[in-house]
């Protein structure tokens, strides 16, 4: 305090005894590229003095503010803390309410990532990850992974993340890790999606038992496997056997289902077993008759005599009824079609026609005329086809023929 006080009183001294000794000094010139500057010897000793004093003051200054007593230095540490653990406890709210993006901007105003809690950067990688931000999703995941407690949920996360980007096989691994030490809901829901991703039915028969303890899926949903299952399999079916084997495995509340039973029977066609396709659509149309079934029939490329008669006598038990049954009608005109009994092809195909302008329907009438050498009446057939099927802009064009 003494030496600032000194200093203080030669810098009074020099103000009060620089004018005056004004006359007998010399001056100072400083030059630089675009100024000169020009002052006396007894105001630049003063600048100086000045500029010694102030600098001491700051030196002084920042002394302090490192020597600060404890208790001080405390409370701003406090300070800053409960500042930053204020932010990261708005951050965890604004992800509960869905505001991801507010969230993410929390998380990085609460300081430092290196000086995060992990549980708010794993509430950071979430909100990225909903903001579709990957790379720092997975950046973060990184930095936190070694975190024991959060092995579940940044596993899970990163499940999530590479089924996102379309990486089902990179999801299942990530998985895999917690199979023997974790198990929720959430990690069930993943793997149905990744094996949904995949087409790996043989998994997702597998896991069907728990999916509906966890009400993962419903009951239609299940069914809607099974018939994904059954679909694939039987187009991987290179024989009569294998194709037992499959209808051997299905379950007994699908085999009543007539969409199964139809693809079924389309490949007991293919392989010529045409006496158990007989048998199958015999009993279905004798105790479930619906519309799936119909459309089957409908594309088949055979006609089936017993199965011709068995939906003959449907249609004349409920002529009325049966008149306005388009897929019956189809079904019928088509067994007819592939039989030669191409008068009574039409008549049923007309029928339907009456009711349906679909293009299907003019395709088997233009195949009729066709083969009764009506070709004039054929290509409007086909024409008007082509004409139905843009417009649904569904199914191949069709050539006249």
């Amino acid at each position: 305090m003494i030496k600032f006080i000194i200093f203080v009183l030669a810098l009074i001294a020099a103000i009060v005894l620089g004018p005056r000794m004004a006359d007998s000094q010399g001056l100072v010139h400083i030059a630089t590229s675009g100024y000169i500057i020009e002052t006396s010897i007894t105001t630049a000793v003063i600048l100086i003095v000045a500029s010694f004093i102030v600098l001491y003051i700051l030196i002084r200054l920042i002394l302090a503010c490192l020597k600060m007593p404890g208790g001080t230095s405390r409370f701003f540490q406090r300070f800053f803390a409960n500042r930053s653990a204020n932010i990261q406890n708005e951050a965890c709210i604004a992800f509960e309410e869905c505001e991801y993006e507010r969230a993410y901007a929390l998380c990085k105003k609460a300081g430092n990532e290196k000086n995060l809690s992990h549980n708010t950067l794993l509430i950071m990688a979430k909100s990225a990850f909903e903001l579709g931000y990957y790379d720092k999703t997975t950046a973060i995941l990184d930095n936190i992974k070694k975190d024991k407690k959060l092995t579940a949920a940044c596993t899970i996360l990163r499940a999530r993340l590479n089924l996102k980007i379309d990486n089902a096989k990179a999801a299942i691994e990530a998985l895999d890790s917690l199979k023997d030490s974790y198990s929720s809901r959430t990690v069930t829901s993943l793997y149905y999606k990744s094996y949904l991703v995949l087409e790996d039915y043989d998994k997702l028969i597998s896991m069907i038992p728990t999916l509906l303890k966890q009400e993962i899926i419903s009951k239609e949903e299940q069914n809607n496997i099974y018939r994904r299952y059954i679909d694939k399999k039987l187009k991987e079916a290179t024989s009569r056997e294998e194709l037992d084997a499959i209808a051997h495995n299905i379950p007994r509340q699908l085999l009543k289902k007539p969409a199964i039973i139809g693809a079924i029977m389309n490949r007991q066609i293919d392989f010529g077993d045409l006496v158990s396709a007989k048998k199958l659509c015999i009993d279905l149309i004798k105790h479930n008759l619906d519309a799936d079934l119909l459309e089957t029939i409908a594309t088949w490329e055979i006609s089936i005599p017993e199965v011709l008669k068995a939906l003959l006598n449907v249609e004349s038990k409920n002529l009325i009824a049966s008149q306005v049954n388009v897929p019956l009608l189809k079904a019928i005109g088509n067994l007819e079609l592939k039989a030669g009994l191409l008068d009574e092809a039409k008549q049923h195909f007309e029928k339907a026609l009456e009711i349906s302008k679909s293009a299907d329907i003019f395709f088997n009438l233009g195949q009729i005329m066709s083969q009764m050498k009506q070709y004039d009446k054929a290509a409007e057939m086909f024409a008007l086809a082509n004409k139905a099927n843009a417009s649904v802009n569904r199914l191949p064009m069709i050539e006249s023929k």
